[in-house]
């Protein structure tokens, strides 16, 4: 639209939001919901919840084959360089995962606006990181056979999640309202 003989790369992060990210943020990290509870048979009692984020997990390879189509369609001389970044996991901190660590209270203060001054057990955090984050990234990790390129913020980001007190990569709600006021800052 912008009349560019050509673009060079395109940079883009996908998957998130199709998979509903936002909807297990707010459910579980940030209310008391918790993933990582068994029933006294020993099943997990939201598995349910599970089995609807690894579905929308699958789909993606559908989703970025719809994408790399449309870009082909779109790019019909010069198809550009296609970057495309994993998500970075917010249940790392400096102290390992993040979660109740003791009767004591939380390892993260800094995070207790996330869950509602609610401790979120570690077993919740790392179901998370486990059912949803990691394999999120594996979906993106695929599009290499796409020739995209994967831009690994994952790793990157390491154990800078909100749990990380000193410098967390991840805007907190506290982070937010410190910086603006409100919750509109959350990334």
């Amino acid at each position: 639209n912008r009349k560019h003989e050509a673009i060079q790369m395109l940079l883009m992060s996908g998957g998130g939001n199709n998979t509903g990210f936002g909807d297990m943020v707010i459910t579980y990290l940030i209310s008391p919901g918790n993933l990582a509870l068994f029933d006294a048979a020993g099943q997990l009692i939201h598995a349910d919840v599970l089995g609807e984020f690894s579905d929308k997990i699958e789909g993606l390879a559908g989703d970025y084959a719809s994408l790399d189509n449309g870009i082909n369609n779109f790019f019909t001389e010069v198809r550009p360089i296609i970057g495309i970044t994993t998500y970075p996991d917010p249940t790392k901190g400096l102290k390992g995962r993040c979660g109740q660590t003791s009767l004591l209270g939380p390892d993260y203060p800094c995070a207790r606006y996330e869950t509602d001054f609610i401790i979120s057990p570690q077993a919740e955090y790392e179901m998370i990181s486990d059912r949803f984050v990691v394999a999120l990234n594996q979906k993106v990790r695929g599009t290499t056979n796409r020739g995209w390129n994967v831009i690994d913020v994952e790793t990157m980001a390491g154990t800078h999640g909100i749990c990380n007190c000193d410098d967390p990569y991840i805007n907190t709600i506290g982070a937010s309202y410190e910086v603006q006021g409100d919750i509109f800052a959350i990334a």
